[in-house]
């Protein structure tokens, strides 16, 4: 097998704290979402408007969109919608700030251990105490439990409610006492497939069960309720979304008393916005040389990832896949470092390669041997979905 990490390439630029302050965001025009059969015990302000803020500690992030598509994270594609559900919710895991792709515990205090029980395969996890809820037009902020991880898994698993529901074909969820969960699979996963599935991505994140019921999932997607570093503050249509700092958020509040999401499709407008101050960070090009013209004019440049990764995976149950000398073949045929340079981002780079053959540019009698060996002549090829792949020995 063949892993080779592409890096979603998304720049980010940053005036220097040092030199240039944090402003005060402008005021924009207010947006109300009120809460049907919302009654007085349920809430004590049912009505969300957008006001000035009143720090100067207000981070502005420009961002290459026309509007976020949704606010709930189970349907969050769009890297706009992933920005937001980030700051917002939190996974029983999560990767690592800076550090991607190393996972490190989050909701959970401490990595889930996995048995076999009746012939399935048991994760157990362990939820950290004292992690609270933001409080919604409807419910008052109160701390996560084992109810609220079996209600999020499950309405990730609902195909009517996620857009990830297919990651957790074959599970279950139980609650066994008020802050242990165990995940339930038919078939049994390893660590490296199944943990990122409870990580702070796609459908692994937790929202709150008692504002999702109380106000339902279509108002849900307007006014996300979660336990992560910022609340939700307002939204302006195709405008920003503003949050604002989570003063009980369990690893300590943040630095930020709050974050603007500008939607600004326009690069141009975004460059702008950075050079006049009206902007702290965008998201870039990734078009070659754009961010060292940018690093010239003495702005911080940071490209990061993981975004996404591309993976070849050989099916062992398929002729010729089924011999290792096939396997073994096809490994020193691909040119790893050919792929990196097809690739239109510029921060993409090989990860961990699960075996252990790098390509040969030349085609050697070892290689010959091998593919000759295996009964297949010197030439075999595969058929897979529309491309037809040859791999000829001369």
């Amino acid at each position: 097998m063949i892993k080779s990490k592409q890096y979603l390439f998304w720049s980010l630029f940053c005036i220097l704290l040092m030199l240039i302050p944090f402003r005060p965001a402008k005021a924009g025009e207010a947006k109300e979402v009120r809460v049907k059969n919302a009654t007085p015990d349920q809430t004590t302000n049912p009505v969300i408007k957008l006001e000035k803020p009143d720090s100067m500690h207000v981070l502005r992030l420009g961002l290459a969109a026309s509007d976020p598509g949704t606010f709930d994270p189970h349907f969050a594609a769009m890297s706009q919608d992933r920005v937001v559900a980030d700051m917002i919710f939190n996974g029983l895991l999560r990767y690592k700030p800076g550090h991607a792709p190393l996972i490190e515990p989050d909701l959970a205090e401490s990595f889930p251990g996995s048995e076999i029980i009746n012939g399935k395969q048991v994760w157990t996890v362990k939820l950290r105490k004292g992690v609270m809820f933001h409080r919604s037009p409807v419910t008052k902020p109160y701390e996560l439990t084992a109810d609220d991880v079996v209600y999020s898994f499950q309405k990730a698993s609902d195909p009517k409610r996620s857009a990830y529901a297919g990651e957790y074909s074959g599970m279950a969820f139980k609650k066994t006492d008020k802050y242990t969960v165990r995940i339930i699979l038919e078939k049994p996963l390893s660590s490296i497939l199944f943990l990122p599935k409870i990580t702070n991505y796609a459908s692994g994140f937790i929202v709150s069960k008692k504002a999702v019921e109380v106000m339902g999932d279509e108002l849900f997607r307007t006014q996300p309720i979660g336990t992560g570093p910022f609340e939700f503050g307002g939204y302006i249509s195709e405008a920003k979304i503003r949050l604002k700092a989570n003063e009980q958020y369990f690893r300590g509040r943040p630095l930020l008393d709050g974050v603007e999401v500008l939607f600004i499709p326009d690069l141009g407008n975004r460059e702008h916005g950075l050079m006049t101050g009206e902007l702290d960070v965008i998201r870039g090009s990734i078009e070659t040389g754009w961010t060292k013209g940018w690093k010239k004019k003495g702005f911080s440049v940071d490209v990061h990832g993981v975004g996404q990764s591309m993976i070849v995976y050989f099916n062992m149950t398929k002729k010729p896949l089924d011999d290792i000398r096939i396997r073994k073949t096809i490994a020193w045929a691909l040119d790893r470092d050919k792929f990196l340079s097809l690739s239109a981002w510029v921060s993409a780079r090989m990860c961990i390669q699960l075996c252990h053959h790098s390509y040969c540019p030349v085609v050697s009698p070892k290689m010959k041997y091998t593919a000759k060996s295996t009964g297949w002549g010197y030439m075999f090829c595969l058929w897979e979905y529309s491309a037809h792949y040859c791999w000829p020995w001369y």
